[in-house]
């Protein structure tokens, strides 16, 4: 006990993490990089909470006391979670690939019958990663990882183009498209949000930053390995909950937060706040114990009202800071209502279309 130090406890929210890993990794493989880099997190953090309690052997504790529950209860479910992603596949007779096993001679003919569909899954992935590792051509929304951060070349799923009285069309041309560019508010605030991110994590020592590091750096650096390869923005879809947390980090960081004023001193008959700073306090608590017509009660008064002006002076400025947090959550809801007809597929006027392409790069 004095050497590895305590187990950790059931810890349900490792459970949870495994749920959402396996669930990013069901709607993209590079899921797999944010498990392992979480998983590499949690090793960290439990050897240096044991470190900070004093633990003699804190590497060693970790092994011992937490290595085998914490990736039993990770990696298998968020296995079990990407299974289930498939069973719409593994309950069907006709989707891709699923009568492979039942085609092919081999072992799996062993396995029994409710487990059918593993061999198939596996030609399944073998194949769709075997295609893609290769895959090496030019298409016109190709894009490089560089600008992802940035959208600078999402991919058009879908574009059509109608004259006057097709489709509802009330104008001489009228598009109908669906692009994958993310909010221009969140995104465009990405690579600052990151930069910030990485400042505070380096200055403060601050664990929340570094998390979010660590998750987008698992989502978006490895693909910097494979920029020869035929690769989309919308790989990003794995990156979106990172850059959305860096985002409203960095807002929890302009809102600030409420003075303290739980401390308050009276003198003179006036309530003063203390705002974190114990000078004022002491000044206004000897007001209490100065003799009776000494100068304390002028000194009172100047105290109340400086300790007045700089609730006004912080009262003014936490208003601006939050002023300005809500105007980006409003332009992010305003920014989504006005991209929204190019990410359904609305039939708008060519004019409208053209009109949200902010970008050359988006067309």
């Amino acid at each position: 006990m004095i050497n590895f130090g305590p187990r950790l406890g059931v810890r349900p929210w490792i459970f949870a993490a495994g749920i959402s890993l396996g669930l990013a990794t069901g709607v993209k493989w590079s899921g797999l990089y944010a498990l392992a880099a979480f998983g590499i997190l949690l090793v960290l953090w439990d050897v240096h909470s044991r470190h900070r309690a004093g633990v003699v052997h804190p590497w060693l504790g970790m092994f011992i006391r937490d290595s085998i529950p914490s990736f039993l209860k990770l990696v298998p479910i968020a296995l079990v979670t990407y299974v289930a992603c498939w069973t719409g596949w593994i309950r069907s007779d006709g989707a891709w690939d699923r009568q492979w096993a039942a085609e092919n001679f081999g072992w799996w003919r062993a396995l029994p019958e409710w487990l059918d569909w593993l061999p198939s899954l596996a030609h399944y992935h073998y194949t769709a990663y075997s295609f893609h590792v290769g895959l090496d051509s030019e298409h016109p929304y190709m894009s490089n990882p560089w600008g992802w951060i940035v959208q600078w070349r999402p991919t058009s799923f879908y574009y059509e183009s109608f004259d006057k009285g097709e489709m509802g069309c009330t104008v001489a041309k009228c598009s109908s498209a669906i692009t994958s560019v993310g909010n221009p508010v969140i995104w465009g605030l990405a690579a600052v949000a990151v930069l910030v991110c990485l400042i505070v994590w380096i200055i403060r020592r601050d664990v929340r930053p570094a998390v979010i590091l660590a998750g987008l750096a698992a989502t978006w650096l490895p693909w910097f390995a494979y920029q020869e390869r035929t690769i989309f923005t919308f790989y990003t879809i794995v990156m979106v909950p990172f850059v959305v947390l860096a985002v409203t980090y960095c807002l929890t960081l302009v809102w600030g937060r409420v003075p303290d004023r739980g401390r308050s001193v009276s003198g003179a008959g006036e309530t003063v706040s203390n705002f974190g700073g114990s000078r004022a306090a002491e000044g206004a608590a000897s007001v209490d114990t100065a003799p009776s017509g000494s100068s304390g009660s002028g000194d009172s008064t100047a105290l109340v009202r400086s300790s007045r002006q700089r609730f006004a002076r912080i009262s003014a400025a936490l208003f601006a800071r939050r002023l300005s947090v809500g105007l980006v959550l409003v332009a992010a809801i305003l920014a989504f209502a006005y991209f929204w007809p190019i990410y359904t597929g609305e039939v708008i006027p060519f004019s409208a279309w053209n009109n949200r392409m902010w970008n050359i790069t988006w067309r």
